[in-house]
């Protein structure tokens, strides 16, 4: 008869250490905001490579899981992006920033290519921090100011990127065997160049050593066999895009496609031997 009392105090008393802890905690830790803290280690950077003031390092933390954006609004009201939606976990985060940002164009320009990465304009900017809460859908935004000076703004544009021929047959019968990639660089920039197919698969492709230096500007050719004339088996037939990327050292990147076809690829089975010196047959004049 004793047990029911007994359980409920035992109950109650449950409830009522839980809701003190609660209360406990919340008045220990209250409620923080998304955003703790953000801010750049350099008011001017001078991203030019130089190693003086090229980098400014930007620190920040969150409360909760969220997805972050960091934004570059300029004098004249264009947006840069640097990271938007990316997730995060409730951390201490840094990162390094140069100046570069996605890729853009300006009005008026005409670039060859996809500019993947580049350097925002000389200017002032106010940046924006900008965190969405995923489970509650709470904004919360922070903004400071960051000037960018001396930029070495000029782009590693790939003036040229030919193909030739369209189709190679890498086989060793001595016909089309090879394709080769001519590439012109406006600056000196890393240049990488390789077949990638369908399946999102690399096969690099080597430049020719015809005196300049590798990613010195100017003129280069890139030679390519399917590396059978190393024993290896070319790549199967088909259609692969052609890629090639230029980097610079403050971190512009350009990427240029196109085309080339891959047939009747493989290593030779056959041997071509040389004739056997001697006579073999001997004809003689009858009267």
């Amino acid at each position: 008869m004793m047990r029911f009392p007994v359980l409920l105090t035992v109950v109650v008393a449950l409830i009522v250490t839980a809701g003190v802890l609660l209360v406990g905690q919340a008045i220990l830790q209250p409620d923080l905001p998304l955003i703790v803290e953000a801010g750049f280690s350099l008011d001017e950077i001078t991203p030019n490579a130089d190693g003086d003031t090229d980098i400014a390092t930007f620190e920040y933390t969150i409360t909760r899981t969220a997805k972050v954006s960091l934004l570059f609004e300029a004098e004249d009201g264009t947006v840069f992006v640097f990271r938007e939606d990316e997730p995060r976990f409730a951390d201490d985060y840094l990162v390094e920033f140069s100046g570069v940002v996605d890729g853009y164009t300006l009005p008026g320009e005409d670039i060859p290519g996809e500019v993947e990465r580049r350097l925002i304009p000389d200017g002032v900017y106010t940046w924006r921090l900008i965190a969405e809460d995923v489970n509650s859908g709470e904004i919360e935004e922070r903004s400071g100011t960051i000037a960018v000076r001396d930029a070495d703004s000029p782009l590693p544009v790939i003036s040229v990127f030919d193909i030739s021929p369209p189709v190679f047959t890498p086989n060793q019968d001595s016909i089309s065997d090879r394709v080769q990639v001519h590439v012109y660089l406006e600056k000196d920039a890393d240049l990488q160049v390789y077949l990638l197919d369908d399946a999102g698969v690399r096969y690099p492709i080597s430049a020719r050593k015809e005196g300049r230096q590798p990613n010195e500007a100017g003129r280069h050719i890139f030679d390519y066999e399917g590396g059978v004339d190393l024993g290896a088996d070319p790549p199967p037939d088909g259609t692969y895009t052609v890629v090639a990327v230029a980097q610079d050292a403050v971190g512009q990147r350009i990427r240029r496609t196109s085309q080339v076809t891959i047939a009747q690829g493989g290593k030779p089975r056959a041997e071509i031997l040389r004739q056997a010196v001697g006579v073999d047959v001997v004809f003689e004049v009858w009267p």
